[in-house]
């Protein structure tokens, strides 16, 4: 298909077209054995998996009549055990869950020819990059609760302990003539990290007829540690931290309950993220996060009503979120002029803001057997973007209407109607960069012929950018009730509809993709458990 792309820069707005053509292939293999002991003295249950794939992707894209190929190999090994146990002592219950995990990720990425000629070869071209990666991680987490009671309240105490350990490497290799280089110490990381967390909560719950007070007080001891040896770099992180929750609940005239809750929490990034080199991500993207690990701090204050009448199949909700974050890090975006990205994160405290409103309502109208639903919600969040050493104010606002109409026709015909009316607004300070609508509108028909049988009429309608697109499956299943047995037969894209449209709205961009689909097809599959 095709990407086009449009980036809004402080001083230029920049429009790029790629042909792509992408091959992907998934090989996986998982495993889950579970036991569980269900008896009145106590309840355990102990689960282990594995999961492994290895997928290799490759890409061709054309762009300014210049081919650039990728290939990424990517292969993934993840094994866990988690285990819960419930023992009732007395008139309380004590739990005990552990959690134990490692994974593995190595990849190489090959992307030729050469991008990125300014900042790794000095403006000189070269053939292709390769680069060599492997991401290695170990957590565990284990916690120790119980609950009692005391009148009207309730009171949970919880302890635990949290541990994570992880090892990165990367290297960049540069090709020419079929000599290979290593491209500079810059783009190379060899890094170990640990996070520990002791941790103590309380939740505490407090009942009086229709009103109920929960509060959650979390204290924890946290101890970050990450080191880049061959960069002599690091940085640590030793702190107590507390995440108060405060949640309210009234009900009152039998159908109606407010409810209303507050809650504060610091958020530390992830190990992973810190990187004193660079990162290749794809042929547009070199990233580097050398600056200290993310730290936020969130408030967030929800409002919300309901009405609730099953008597008269009356439903309705209406709610509110503001969530202020405060953050240490602002991420800077250097656009290049053949449309390639350079992020780094720089040290700049900046404060985020989004609002939310929601409000829903449903009716079952039983006179023609139908519900229906109608829900909308707006948000807005604004934050500050740093694109070619440029601040600025970006402000997004979406708007989003859903009706939503079910039609139970006969015992054993079923209709249902969903619609998606979505629109985007992008701002940059009090200028409009861009307005996206999206329509998008469901329509099924499902037909329970007997009671191992199901039929099912699937049809999508969506316009994007005044460009209409149909779509109508066909589904079929009989299931082999004594043996758990069902089969699948589908007819998918039976209008043979060759493309597909989608956008992707962000703070400084705007992506518009072309997919082209594959023809009609026929699938048949079966699927059983024993």
């Amino acid at each position: 298909g095709n990407t086009f792309r449009t980036l809004y820069t402080p001083t230029d707005t920049l429009t790029f077209d790629e042909i792509v053509e992408n091959r992907l292939k998934n090989s996986y293999l998982k495993g889950e054995i579970t036991l569980t002991r269900n008896v009145k003295e106590r309840y355990l249950r102990n689960k282990l998996k594995f999961n492994t794939h290895w997928d290799k992707q490759s890409g061709n894209l054309s762009k300014h009549d210049v081919s650039i190929d990728q290939q990424l190999d990517n292969p993934f090994y993840d094994f866990s055990n988690r285990l819960n146990l419930v023992q009732p002592i007395g008139d309380k219950l004590i739990r005990f869950n552990s959690r134990l995990q490692y994974d593995q990720s190595p990849q190489q990425l090959k992307v030729s020819p050469g991008q990125f000629e300014e900042l790794i070869s000095g403006n000189e071209d070269y053939d292709f990059t390769k680069q060599n990666m492997n991401l290695q991680r170990f957590n565990a987490d284990h916690s120790f609760s119980f609950s009692s009671r005391i009148k009207r309240w309730s009171i949970n105490p919880e302890i635990g302990f949290q541990y994570n350990q992880q090892w990165f490497d990367s290297k960049l290799f540069i090709q020419t003539d079929d000599i290979a280089t290593v491209a500079g110490e810059q783009f190379n990381n060899s890094i170990d990290g640990s996070r520990t967390r002791t941790y103590a909560n309380t939740e505490l719950a407090y009942r009086r007829g229709n009103f109920t007070l929960t509060t959650d007080l979390p204290l924890s001891y946290l101890n970050i540690s990450i080191e880049d040896t061959d960069k002599e770099k690091e940085q640590k992180i030793d702190r107590f931290v507390f995440d108060p929750r405060m949640f309210a609940r009234y009900r009152f005239r039998g159908f109606w309950e407010m409810r209303g809750s507050y809650s504060f929490r610091n958020r530390f990034g992830n190990m992973e993220d810190v990187y004193y080199g660079y990162i290749f991500k794809n042929h547009r993207t070199m990233q580097m996060n050398d600056a200290p690990l993310s730290q936020s701090q969130n408030h967030n204050l929800t409002a919300s009503i309901r009405y609730r009448n099953p008597i008269k199949s009356l439903f309705a909700s209406a709610g509110y979120s503001y969530n202020i974050r405060n953050s240490n890090l602002l991420y800077t975006n250097l656009v290049l002029d053949n449309g390639a990205t350079i992020l780094e994160a720089i040290e700049e405290p900046n404060t985020s803001y989004s609002h939310n409103a929601h409000a829903r309502v449903s009716k079952f109208f039983s006179p023609i057997r139908s519900t229906i639903t109608i829900g909308g919600t707006y948000s807005r969040n604004e934050r500050k973007q740093l694109v070619n050493n440029e601040v600025f104010d970006a402000t997004n606002h979406v708007y989003l209407l859903a009706p939503q109409l079910n039609v139970k026709i006969t015992e054993w015909l079923n209709t249902e109607y969903k619609g998606n009316f979505m629109f985007y607004d992008t701002y940059h300070g009090n200028k409009k960069l861009n307005s996206v609508s999206m329509l998008k509108h469901y329509l099924n028909v499902y037909i329970f012929h007997a009671s191992n049988q199901f039929f099912a009429i699937k049809g999508e309608y969506y316009q994007y950018d005044k460009e209409d697109n149909y779509f109508i499956d066909l589904q079929y299943r009989y299931t082999i009730t004594e043996h758990r047995i069902d089969i699948d037969v589908r007819w998918i894209n039976i209008l043979n509809h060759s493309s597909y449209r989608d956008y992707y709205v962000g703070a400084f961009s705007l992506i518009e993709n072309y997919y082209v689909l594959r023809p009609s097809q026929f699938v048949v599959s079966a699927r059983f458990s024993f």
